[in-house]
């Protein structure tokens, strides 16, 4: 999944703002305090997977445009979609509009994201400099576990068994002190 194109209708400081991405690797969103980049990083998560009326509350707008907008991603399919999602339309579902003019709903945007809740898509798709200076007080062991947790999906279900089958394979061979008979054998 790559993020093409993102329109914000309205969100936060943002009003009829449109950014292009370029065909880079990774998107770097870089500025200075108080620019909007943690704002356009929670645009984006709401778009893909929506927000409750209370967390949305922040990025209400004083004035004009309703919360909402849309980004074009390309690689979620042969051809690029556009999803769209406005706050107080369509009970506030998204929108999947693709290149022929036909649409789809929630529905089809949850199934070819694989599945990917909010909290997945966050640890493995994005960061920002309080996760970045964490990560350099993590010992070698933790970053090891933290890297392999993240780098897989169903992660957290493979690492929370692996870490059952630890436990049990330490329970059922450890070693027990047997008591010997003594036999004394005397040869003649």
């Amino acid at each position: 999944m790559r993020i093409e194109q993102v329109h914000i209708y309205g969100f936060g400081k943002w009003q009829q703002q449109t950014f292009t991405f370029d065909a880079k690797p990774f998107i770097e969103i870089a500025g200075e305090n108080e620019s909007g980049k943690s704002t356009l990083r929670q645009f984006l998560l709401y778009i893909l997977f929506g927000q409750s009326n209370k967390k949305l509350e922040p990025f209400r707008l004083k004035q004009g445009s309703s919360i909402g907008g849309r980004i074009t991603i390309s690689e979620l399919i042969e051809q690029p979609v556009t999803i769209e999602r406005i706050h107080q339309h369509n009970k506030g579902k998204a929108t999947v509009l693709f290149e022929d003019g036909t649409e789809a709903g929630e529905e089809w945007l949850q199934e070819h994201v694989k599945g990917i809740d909010r909290e997945q898509f966050e640890a493995i798709y994005t960061f920002d400099s309080h996760d970045l200076y964490h990560i350099h007080h993590l010992d070698h062991q933790t970053l090891n576990e933290v890297l392999l947790a993240v780098g897989m999906t169903g992660s957290d279900r493979i690492y929370q068994t692996e870490k059952q089958l630890e436990k049990q394979l330490a329970n059922r061979f450890k070693p027990y002190a047997r008591s010997q008979k003594s036999t004394n054998y005397c040869p003649n």
